[in-house]
């Protein structure tokens, strides 16, 4: 391929990534009209990295020839996928059962290993240059993967790979062994990328959030000022949040300002099923002797009527972040617009449970993942 024409990629909203060949010396100046989000993947000094400058598209440098396939419920073995295109499926619920990586420049002494968790199974050893990592034949979900090269040139390259878990759509890119996917939650991957490049080059995206653990009473959440932070409970998983509650189970000194901050959440139903919830927004206005006088504000972004029921209960003591001996309700009395609730006359004690929130006549408790977390 010598040129892109007019158009060639236009208005295509759900198109994240070009690789556009070397060979490549001619792109029209509308071959990506209206179509956010593109990244360009090709090598560095060739024409579509100019054009990529030029136009202030996003560059990524594929340093390496990288190939993998991925088997698939219901489809079986793919056909090979390179450098950063799509192996496996998203939109369909299929899940990932095994998968085979190769690196493919022998110029270089680099060869590449991966491993993958396992439904039932755990993490597996280490696999290599185009072995088998996960099962076939046996109905098993991956749900999380690593990969790392190896040889004596590896140190002069990075490898990316992103992948689509279920319930949460892409996460974030990992690199060199990191951890993509999810651990303790059961859910399936769905689809990977994969690209070798430079190493220190650009990242072919954030890399903010890989991964996804099981919540432990280990995991907190705070906003890394010392103002707000938060404990997930260790038998229920419910989230709380805390004015004086520190990631070192201490007391902060003081308060001194608003506190608030945007979430994803994962919504656990009773049944056990799972609903992903795209954005929360819990905040409240002013602090006063750690108890703040303004009313609270439950934001949801999901889509739902105005009038669904929403209860949120808190749990607090004056004293002790253990010491819960109270629980009181508010039944939300009038929504402020559309999925926007107030909360009156709610009083923040030690801890505020955002649990035992009713929607549409089913009981679903909230809680929400620290790796979440997105703090404005």
């Amino acid at each position: 391929m010598t040129a892109i024409d007019n158009y060639t990629f236009g208005s295509c909203h759900n198109l994240f990534k070009v690789a556009i060949p070397k060979t490549a010396v001619s792109i029209a100046d509308n071959a990506f009209e209206s179509s956010p989000g593109i990244t360009i993947f090709s090598e560095v000094g060739t024409y579509a990295q100019q054009y990529a400058q030029a136009h202030q598209l996003p560059f990524v440098d594929i340093a390496l020839n990288c190939s993998y396939h991925t088997h698939v419920q219901n489809i079986g073995w793919q056909e090979w996928s390179q450098d950063g295109e799509l192996s496996g499926t998203t939109g369909q619920s299929l899940r990932l059962e095994g998968i085979e990586i190769k690196q493919n420049d022998e110029t270089v002494d680099v060869g590449i290993e991966y491993r993958t968790h396992v439904q039932n199974v755990g993490w597996q050893d280490w696999a290599s240059d185009g072995a088998m990592s996960g099962t076939s034949g046996r109905s098993l979900r991956l749900e999380a993967i690593g990969i790392r090269l190896t040889g004596a040139d590896a140190e002069d390259y990075d490898v990316y790979y992103q992948v689509h878990a279920q319930n949460v759509g892409w996460l974030d890119w990992a690199k060199n062994g990191e951890s993509a996917g999810t651990s303790g939650l059961s859910y399936r991957l769905e689809g990977i990328r994969i690209v070798i490049v430079a190493k220190g080059a650009t990242a072919p995206g954030s890399t903010a959030r890989p991964f996804i653990g099981n919540l432990t009473s280990e995991d907190f959440i705070s906003k890394m000022d010392g103002l707000w932070y938060a404990y997930i409970e260790p038998t229920t998983h419910i989230l709380y949040f805390t004015d004086r509650y520190c990631i070192d189970r201490t007391f902060a000194a003081s308060l001194g300002q608003n506190l608030g901050g945007y979430y994803e959440v994962i919504a656990t139903t009773q049944n056990g099923g799972t609903v992903r919830i795209n954005t929360c927004h819990l905040w409240k206005s002013t602090v006063w002797d750690y108890h703040p006088t303004d009313p609270m504000i439950l934001e949801f972004d999901f889509g739902t009527p105005g009038d669904n029921k929403i209860t949120v209960t808190e749990s607090g003591a004056s004293d002790a972040p253990y010491d819960i001996s109270s629980t009181n309700e508010w039944t939300v009395a009038q929504p402020l617009g559309a999925d926007r609730y107030e909360f009156p006359n709610v009083m923040f004690g030690e801890l505020l449970e955002t649990a035992n929130v009713i929607l549409h006549d089913s009981n679903i408790q909230y809680h929400l993942d620290h790796n979440f977390i997105d703090f404005d």
